[in-house]
């Protein structure tokens, strides 16, 4: 009887000592994990962005928006990042492709 509450405890100290490990390794990876609920998600069952877009500039730097917001304008369309607006001719929905998990940079 007694060995069965330890091996409870054993199982909870164990899955308590690898969330803690890998939330402090996945936050410093630039990923769409944002919040705290979304580590535990991610922890629990592994998922990827609904939306991501990649943007290349002129100056040949690239950046990857997750989840962004898309507005539409007269000449465009408008890209809602977290601290940058992006505009384009084309909506990125349109010629959009598939990609994986790890291409989304998941931690």
């Amino acid at each position: 009887m007694m060995s069965s509450v330890y091996d409870i405890f054993f199982i909870a100290e164990g899955f308590f000592v690898g969330f803690v490990a890998f939330y402090f390794l996945a936050r410093r990876n630039p990923a769409y994990l944002q919040t705290l609920r979304d580590h535990l998600r991610f922890f629990l069952s592994p998922y990827g962005p609904e939306t991501m877009v990649v943007i290349k500039q002129l100056d040949n730097t690239v950046r990857i928006i997750y989840d962004p917001r898309i507005y539409k304008s007269k000449n465009g369309v408008i890209i809602e990042a977290d601290d940058a607006l992006f505009s384009a001719r084309k909506d990125p929905r349109d010629g959009g492709m598939l990609v994986g998990l790890a291409d989304a940079r998941g931690p």
